[in-house]
């Protein structure tokens, strides 16, 4: 059997498998918490996740925008 032209998934699924997922999460965090609270380890534990993990999916497509965008409000607020 060939494996050619197969892409091996290796590593965990996506905790978020859209940009649209991680971006709704993020929100909600936001609406949570008053802006002088807002913290980028708050933002992690909310959505469930850690810095580096935030950080791998600033990498991504589609993923990146969002990401920046949430770590400027935090460095903002």
């Amino acid at each position: 059997m060939s494996t050619l032209g197969k892409q091996n998934k290796v590593g965990r699924p996506l905790m978020f498998q859209t940009p649209e997922d991680l971006e709704r999460e993020i929100k909600k965090y936001f609406e949570s918490v008053e802006p002088d609270e807002i913290t980028l380890t708050g933002l992690c534990l909310a959505i469930g996740t850690n810095k580096q993990v935030l950080s791998d999916y600033q990498s991504r497509d589609g993923y990146s925008d969002i990401v920046d965008k949430a770590k400027l409000i935090v460095e903002n607020s």
